[in-house]
């Protein structure tokens, strides 16, 4: 009897693991390359071609300006990835020094000029061996801090330039030095093992608030409640946050068509988010980084999926194609009229709304 028991509890627990999975197992089919509905409901254009491997971008909207991470070195370096290079048997990312160092960038994104930008000068900033990889970026417009995840190869370092609390996540448990095999485990089979932690700079207290799939972007909503991109979940998760302890309460997790990578919230409150349709496509488009003119490469498209989630209106498209690659993160001045996105593989930015 005891036996039956069993058999029926784990054929109960691999059938819920496999519709859990089932919405993951779907991109793989519907958002082919050949099969990935376009959806352009703006004007578009692509301006600042030499800008490289963008992971995450602000918008300060009260001056007009966004700030973007740029790294051209991610070709060679990016760890995180490191499972998709495991997997396919690549050696993609072995030298974190190879190609130029990442870099920040103002862009003016309200000027007529749809191409005025200019780096930001790091001034006093540590001697790290000539590396610097920004992943995650956050500005603080109040206390004018900004807080950048510099991804070294010596480990990750949250760099404060310039209040003092703010949210992190760690996408996975097992890292990609010693964990290989478990690494990958975690990433494919959607494990909540990843980390969303609450940071206080002032008495340097780090603790874990939450644990999610592949944790990814994490946003404010608003003063109570948080939202966390589950990127191997193909999903949000949605946090009640307490003011008092800054402990997090899950409430809902909203399922999506794509594998979302960072959320930032615009000025009307609306959720924006960006991600990957097709993940072999995006695994592609790494394991060609490096070799971008290779013939073999030319026709490798990493799509991207960029929507708006409203409590009112659930999710609405703002972008799917092709045309702009591997969309990771997509911020909107609503009431100006313009958006803008960053690829974490791609070449410039994405920019649409009221272009005259």
């Amino acid at each position: 009897m005891l036996g039956k028991v069993l058999n029926v509890a784990v054929f109960v627990a691999f059938a819920a693991f496999g519709l859990d999975r089932l919405p993951v197992i779907n991109t793989f089919i519907a958002n082919a390359p050949s099969k990935l509905a376009i959806v352009q409901p703006h004007r578009y254009v692509y301006p600042l071609k030499e800008l490289k491997n963008c992971e995450d971008a602000v918008m300060v909207r009260s001056v007009g300006f966004g700030i973007l991470s740029c790294d051209p070195g991610r070709d060679h370096w990016n760890p995180i990835m490191e499972c998709a290079s495991y997997v396919a048997g690549l050696n993609v990312f072995d030298d974190p020094k190879k190609g130029p160092p990442g870099h920040l960038v103002r862009y003016m994104y309200k000027g007529r000029n749809m191409a005025s930008h200019v780096d930001i000068e790091l001034v006093d900033y540590p001697e790290t061996g000539g590396e610097f990889h920004p992943l995650g970026i956050e500005y603080h417009e109040e206390s004018k801090t900004l807080f950048v995840i510099n991804n070294l190869s010596t480990g990750k370092r949250l760099e404060i330039f310039s209040d003092h609390e703010t949210y992190i996540t760690n996408c996975q448990y097992f890292g990609h030095e010693n964990h290989h095999v478990l690494q990958t485990i975690e990433t494919l089979v959607g494990l909540p093992l990843g980390g969303v932690f609450y940071v206080n700079f002032a008495t340097n207290e780090v603790r874990s608030v939450a644990r999610v799939p592949f944790a990814n972007g994490v946003v404010l909503l608003n003063s109570t409640h948080v939202a966390v991109a589950s990127t191997t979940k193909t999903g949000i998760y949605f946090y009640e946050r307490n003011s008092t302890t800054n402990e997090l309460s899950h409430k809902r997790t909203v399922r999506t068509k794509h594998f979302v990578d960072n959320l930032s919230v615009d000025d009307s409150g609306a959720l924006i988010l960006a991600g990957h349709p097709h993940l072999p496509s995006l695994e592609q488009k790494v394991a060609c980084a490096a070799r971008r003119d290779d013939p073999e490469c030319l026709d490798v498209k990493a799509g991207s999926w960029i929507q708006e989630w409203t409590e009112q209106e659930g999710l609405k498209d703002l972008y799917v194609g092709h045309e702009f690659e591997s969309a990771c993160t997509a911020v909107r001045d609503k009431a100006f009229g313009r958006g803008f996105a960053v690829g974490l593989y791609g070449e410039g930015i994405l920019l649409w709304g009221q272009l005259d």
